[in-house]
């Protein structure tokens, strides 16, 4: 198993389980990226959460 947080970088591979797992830097997302994308779903679902709550009561 590779460590977390850990992407392997393998020139010539482009095939979508290579890119979707982050081997290839330039053609995936890198670590910020990811980071951030978790981020912004997270703040996704709380203001669904909120509106949802605002329209309950």
């Amino acid at each position: 198993m590779k460590p977390f947080g850990i992407f392997y970088s393998v020139e010539g591979c482009t095939c979508s389980l290579c890119r979707s797992r982050g081997y290839r830097k330039n053609n995936a997302y890198d670590r910020s990226l990811r980071v951030s994308k978790h981020r912004a779903r997270q703040q996704a679902k709380r203001e669904i959460r909120s509106a949802v709550f605002s329209i309950d009561n």
